[in-house]
């Protein structure tokens, strides 16, 4: 492990360096206040930074400049790699305060000349803005460094050594470089001009040499004729005599062996004015026991060009004229004749050169112009130095934009607990039934990430996000604040991402979890609610299912006298047993409330705090468990879910929750007409007032006629009586 890492990973008490510190989310994060700051991280102890790494994908932060840090191109930004860039940027700069300025512009004064590397930085900045028409500008723009297309469009050679066709002297060399490409391929140079490097243009004239050489120095495409009508035809003659071969070991073999039936079902109802390809395919002739093609007999018209030429050009200037056909053994013969020429031909077609023409071939190697393209490579590369100076150019210009923007969201989290900004694994804002949730983060697979991301105890949503012509996305959000009565999968909002772009979503995941205690309290009443309701919409659904049938079956059977109506039966005996239960059970239940209300009373002034007892009895456990819950949430397993690896337990607390997804409210300063004349609820709280006041007054009564109290008399006596003589 190199020193440098062991200083980022353990205490360093020789420092000197004077930190600031701020509390957030339950863990003491460093500040980053000035340049200083950035150069001594490397003394900072490990433990103290909030993140130990991060990906270089689906961040708010240019992927660009993370890719520059991520020097073993694994992904992913680490503590050393961020360091390794900070004093990189630092060197080559006169005040690294430098690197905390906004904007994406690189004052070319603030570049160090003292050393040889910022000269450079500075003598290619100048270039840059030469070949762009700006010789007397003093600072240079990320875009500029940026786009190398511009950067080079006027420069002859770019150091890459990739030399194009316009970087040619003449017209010669220009077509010989265009030839190269067309036969070997081409390498794109910095202007994403295809050209030829050094080692292209070495092996295209060895190419050359080579391909004229199998020709015996003649030229290459001096073939003898015969050569063509027995390549065109030596695939489908071997075919014939295997199946002869086959024929003559088992005569039975003949008809499996018969295609033409099959084909000329196929080809019945075609245009047979042209032969189709499927006749073309099918055996050159019928197959015989003796092993001889036949020249007279019956030949697939398909073939029969190609069996013209190989007669009239082999069979009889090799078997002389006459022959009437072909035996196995002589075509074996005119094989080996035509074996090393076949060699030959194969070797050929392996080069690429083969597209040019004999003529253009000798042209090329005879006119030296190999010397002169490698000359002109050589000149390119003589300029790697400078071209390594723009390249270095553009990573400080990259540095100067975002490093400080990583710094402030890997050595803290600084922009998330931040009330202007956002931090760079916030993707947007989600709206969703009457909320907006600020903590959006981007993932892959959903199912997942819910696996690790659960372990934040937070309630997370994860979203399907689809917007035309683009790729869909997949994103989760922490709500925090409200309830979740009204959330489920399938439903929809509006995902906002960073450049103000709207997205649909779909909710296809839900992370369960406590939101507050407010929601914990009425949890309890909530799922009586939701049983009482399911319970009489089942019994009420069952109820509705029998007089369904019951009236089917009454329709039905009118007109049918082989069936007897309810009414044509006698009426059935009322049960006295079930009317004494229901009378029993209706009694029950009103002693049970008269009790009640009888001890509500006789509680007196205690009844308000009795009422309080009875509904923390029901509320209390389901509030503690959601406040156990809500005091370990923190951030750390979902932005372990993506990629990170989160060194902090960062809490989300009730006003961070509160915070990170806000429930709608008015603006300041807004009226509001409190009167819907569509609610209803007006008559409702009349009827509900009339039925307390009457069972209140009833319950009273009762009370005072079993003597469980007396009305008050307010201490009233009669008036004295007044004796007369």
């Amino acid at each position: 492990m190199n020193q440098r890492l062991k200083r980022s990973l353990q205490i360093t008490r020789s420092s000197s360096h004077s930190w600031r510190f701020f509390r957030a989310g339950g863990v003491d994060q460093v500040e980053i206040r000035s340049g200083q700051d950035l150069v001594h991280l490397d003394e900072l102890d490990g433990k103290l930074w909030v993140a130990l790494s991060c990906p270089t994908l689906g961040l708010e932060c240019a992927e660009e400049t993370l890719t520059l840090i991520d020097t073993d191109h694994d992904g992913m930004v680490r503590v050393p790699e961020l360091l390794t860039a900070i004093a990189w940027s630092a060197k080559r700069l006169k005040d690294p305060d430098s690197l905390l300025e906004d904007g994406d512009s690189l004052k070319l004064d603030q570049i160090d000349t003292s050393t040889e590397g910022g000269l450079a930085l500075v003598n290619a900045a100048r270039e840059i803005l030469r070949n762009l028409g700006k010789p007397d500008a003093n600072s240079i723009s990320l875009k500029e460094t940026a786009n190398s297309s511009n950067v080079f469009a006027k420069a002859r050679f770019n150091g890459d050594g990739v030399l194009p066709p316009s970087a040619a002297e003449n017209p010669e060399e220009a077509t010989a470089i265009r030839d190269i490409i067309a036969c070997l391929g081409g390498k794109r140079d910095r202007s994403t001009e295809l050209g030829v490097t050094k080692e292209s243009i070495n092996t295209f004239f060895s190419q050359l040499e080579e391909y004229l050489d199998l020709s015996g120095g003649h030229d290459p495409e001096a073939v003898p004729a015969g050569f063509h009508a027995y390549r065109s035809i030596r695939d489908k003659l071997d075919d014939y005599f295997s199946r002869c071969s086959l024929v003559a070991f088992d005569p039975s073999a003949a008809g499996p062996l018969d295609e033409r039936n099959e084909t000329f079902a196929q080809i019945a109802n075609q245009n047979l004015s042209t032969l189709p390809e499927a006749v073309r395919a099918m055996p050159l002739a019928h197959p015989r026991t003796d092993l001889v093609f036949r020249l007279d007999h019956s030949i697939n018209p398909a073939w029969k060009e190609e069996v013209a030429d190989f007669v009239s050009l082999i069979v009889e200037p090799l078997l002389g004229t006459g022959e009437e056909g072909v035996s196995i053994d002589q075509w074996e013969e005119i094989k080996k004749r035509f074996s090393s020429k076949e060699d030959q031909e194969n070797k050929r077609e392996q080069f690429a050169v083969r597209k040019l023409s004999a003529d253009r071939i000798h042209n090329l190697l005879q006119s030296g112009v190999q010397a002169k393209l490698l000359e002109l490579v050589k000149e390119d590369e003589e300029l790697s130095d400078e071209v390594a100076a723009i390249d270095d150019l553009h990573r400080l210009a990259c540095y100067k934009c975002d490093l400080h923007l990583i710094a402030r969201n890997f050595v803290s989290f600084a922009d998330f607990f931040s009330h202007s900004t956002a931090a760079i694994f916030q993707a947007g804002v989600l709206y969703i039934d009457s909320r907006s949730c600020d903590l959006c983060v981007r993932v892959k697979d959903p199912s997942a990430h819910a696996t690790l991301a659960s372990l934040s105890r937070c309630f997370l949503i994860y979203c399907k996000c689809e917007r035309p012509e683009q790729e869909p996305i997949f994103i989760v959000a922490i709500l925090s604040n409200g309830g979740a009565d009204d959330l489920m999968i399938g439903r929809h909002g509006v995902f906002y991402d960073r450049k103000g772009q709207d997205w649909h979503t779909t909710v296809v995941k839900i992370v369960e979890n406590p939101i507050s205690i407010r929601e914990a309290f009425l949890s309890p009443y909530k799922k009586v609610a939701r049983f009482i309701d399911g319970f009489l919409t089942k019994r009420a659904e069952a109820a509705e299912k029998l007089i369904t049938e019951r009236l089917t079956t009454t329709v039905t059977s009118v007109g049918d006298p082989t069936v007897k109506t309810p009414g044509s039966t006698k009426a059935q005996k009322v049960e006295v047993g079930a009317v004494a239960a229901i009378g029993v059970a209706l009694g029950s239940i009103g002693t049970f409330l008269s009790m009640i209300l009888i001890r509500a009373i006789e509680l007196g002034p205690w009844l308000p705090f009795a009422l309080v007892g009875v509904i923390l009895t029901i509320s209390l456990p389901s509030m503690l468990m959601a406040a156990l819950r809500l005091k370990h949430r923190t951030l750390g397993p979902i932005l372990d879910a993506t990629g990170w690896a989160v060194n902090a337990q960062i809490k989300i607390n009730m006003p961070l929750a509160r915070f990170l997804t806000q429930r709608r409210s008015l603006p300041p300063g807004s009226t509001l007409n409190r009167i819907d004349v569509f609610s209803g609820k007006g008559r409702r709280a009349w009827i509900v007032t009339i039925v307390v006041l009457l069972i209140a007054a009833g319950a009273a009564f009762y009370t005072h006629e079993q003597d469980l109290w007396e009305w008050p008399t307010w201490n009233m006596q009669p008036p004295p009586k007044i004796e007369t003589e």
